[in-house]
C-alpha cells in the first residue's frame, strides 16, 4: 500500500517527528494499523511546547455529571432551539432528535423570556441552536438584537450553532455579539448530499468560516468523525482545509447511533483510525486548542476514545470519564471543570474547580 503524508506545508517542521502518516486508504477503506508510542510522543511534544499543563473538562447542563471531582447544574448552561423541534434537512445521523433535548424559543420575545427565567436560576449562558433550513443555515438572523440585549442584561456567554453562513447572517451574528460560532465541517461532497441532504460542498463550510472571521467572530468548527455511516470519508480533507483558516479552536466528535435515525445501528470508526486522526489533528493545529466534544458513543468505546484524545495532546474533553481524569493527573495535567460548552471552554477557559 502506497502511503502519502497529508500534512499542511506550514506545519511540516512541527510534524517532523510524526510517523503516522494518514493515507487515502485510511479515509476510504479503514486501516488496522495501530499507533506506536513514538507517534503519540510526537503529538504530546507538540502540546507541551505550545500549552500549559492544564486540561479543560466541559460539563454543560444538558447531561447530568456528578462525580467526586465536579457536579454540574442542569440550568448552569443550557441549549436553546430557535426552531423548536423543526429541521428541514432531517440528516440521517440526527433527523432532528437532538433538538428534542433543547429549550424551545422560536421568537426573539420568547428567547428574551427564556433568558430572564434562566438568569433567576443562576444560568450563565446557553448554546443557541436550532434546525437547519433547506440551505443548511440555522435561522438566527432575526434573533440578533435579542441576543445582544440578553448579553448586556445578564452577562451571558452565548455560543451559536450556525450551519452554513452567508454575508447577511455573518453580519447579524456580529451584531448579536456571540462569543463563539460552531459549525460542523464536512470534507466529502458525497457525504454532504447523501447524509445531510444538502446541495453544498466542503468549500461551502470553509467560506462560511471565513465570512464569520471577517466579522471578528470567534470560530470553533466541529468535525464529526464517521459521519458517513461510520466510515471515515473526507475527515482528513476537512482538517487540512481548516488548517488554512483562522480558527480559534477545533472540536472533534464521533458519530453516535441515535435511536429513531437511519444510523441507529451504525458502528463508529475503529479506535486505531481515530488515533491516527487525533495525532494528525494535533500536528496540523500545533497552537490551536483541540477538544473532544460531547458527541461520541457510550460505554468502553467512550472511555477508550477519551484516553486516545489525552495521549494525542488534546486540550480538553466534554463529560470526561473516570479513567481519563485519572490519566490526566498521571500525565501531570491540572484539571479544570467548566459547565460551559466545550467551544467556550476552548476559547476562554473558565476555571470553576481544580483537581
Amino acid at each position: 500500500m502506497v502511503r502519502h503524508k497529508l500534512m499542511a506545508d506550514s506545519v511540516r517542521a512541527a510534524a517532523s517527528g510524526y510517523r503516522g502518516a494518514v493515507s487515502g486508504y485510511l479515509e476510504h477503506h479503514g486501516s488496522k494499523k495501530t499507533l506506536t508510542g513514538i507517534e503519540f510522543d510526537s503529538a504530546w511534544k507538540v502540546r507541551k511546547e505550545s500549552f500549559p499543563d492544564v486540561v479543560y473538562f466541559s460539563t454543560p447542563g444538558f447531561i447530568r455529571y456528578d462525580t467526586e471531582w465536579h457536579k454540574n447544574s442542569s440550568l448552569g448552561f443550557v441549549s436553546v432551539s430557535v426552531t423548536g423541534k423543526a429541521c428541514r434537512l432531517g440528516c440521517d445521523h440526527c433527523n432532528g432528535h437532538i433538538l428534542n433535548r433543547m429549550v424551545p424559543a422560536t421568537t426573539p420575545a420568547q428567547l428574551a423570556s427564556v433568558a430572564d427565567k434562566l438568569a433567576v436560576h443562576g444560568c450563565r449562558g446557553f448554546l443557541l441552536s436550532g434546525g437547519a433550513d433547506k440551505n443548511g443555515s440555522v435561522p438566527l438572523g432575526e434573533f440578533a438584537e435579542a441576543v445582544r440585549d440578553i448579553k448586556r442584561k445578564h452577562g451571558f456567554c452565548i455560543a451559536a450553532h450556525t450551519g452554513l453562513v452567508d454575508d447577511f447572517l455573518a453580519s447579524r451574528l456580529a451584531i448579536a455579539g456571540i462569543d463563539a460560532a460552531m459549525i460542523d465541517v464536512i470534507g466529502s461532497t458525497s457525504t454532504i448530499r447523501r447524509v445531510c441532504h444538502l446541495d453544498a460542498s466542503p468549500q461551502s463550510y470553509i467560506a462560511s468560516i471565513r465570512r464569520l472571521r471577517a466579522h471578528n467572530i470567534p470560530v470553533a468548527p466541529h468535525v464529526v468523525l464517521g459521519l458517513d455511516y461510520g466510515r471515515l470519508r473526507g475527515e482528513v480533507h476537512a482538517l487540512r482545509a481548516l488548517s488554512t483558516c483562522d480558527i480559534q479552536a477545533l472540536v472533534l466528535v464521533v458519530v453516535m447511533p441515535l435511536a429513531g435515525t437511519r444510523m441507529a445501528h451504525v458502528s463508529p470508526p475503529e479506535l486505531p483510525q481515530l488515533a491516527e486522526i487525533f495525532v494528525l489533528a494535533r500536528h496540523l493545529f500545533p497552537t490551536t486548542s483541540i477538544f473532544l466534544g460531547c458527541a461520541r458513543p457510550a460505554g468502553k468505546y467512550k472511555s477508550d476514545v477519551e484516553v486516545l484524545a489525552i495521549r494525542a495532546g488534546f486540550n480538553g474533553i466534554a463529560f470526561p470519564g473516570r479513567e481519563v481524569v485519572s490519566l490526566a493527573a498521571e500525565l501531570g495535567l491540572k484539571a479544570t471543570f467548566s459547565d460551559a460548552c466545550c467551544a467556550l471552554s476552548a476559547l476562554e477557559p473558565r476555571v470553576e474547580e481544580q483537581v
